[in-house]
């Protein structure tokens, strides 16, 4: 039992201690990465979720709705050379996906650092 617990804890654990972005969002997600992604957007007058209530800053939530989508998309124009213009897209699509999250992860400086192979020793 305690060991299913860790597994089900792990990646929030993790999440919570990087602040990295490590799964893709899209609308009617949840979870503290949402959170995390709306104090984000929050944090510039363009990418503003809400000026007031659920969403607005402050008041971040863990649902990623219609306002959220709508702060992403803004993001993502915003950067389009970098997030939408190398998988072929003019326009935002509100779906946090692997060039958004990892501009936004460079953008809080915590690129999760790449996966080297395991290099054993041989005699």
């Amino acid at each position: 039992m305690l060991s299913f617990l860790l597994l089900c804890l792990a990646p929030t654990i993790i999440f919570a201690e990087t602040n990295t972005f490590t799964r893709s969002l899209f609308f009617g997600a949840r979870g503290d990465d949402v959170k995390l992604l709306q104090k984000f957007l929050n944090a510039s007058p363009e990418t503003l979720i809400a000026r007031t209530g659920a969403g607005s800053p402050g008041n971040e939530t863990d649902y990623f709705g219609f306002a959220t989508r709508r702060a992403l998309i803004s993001f993502q124009e915003k950067y389009r050379a970098e997030v939408l213009a190398p998988v072929g897209l003019n326009s935002g699509t509100g779906f946090l996906g692997e060039k958004t999250r990892a501009k936004i992860n460079a953008l809080l400086g915590t690129a999760p650092a790449p996966i080297l192979p395991r290099v054993t020793e041989t005699t």
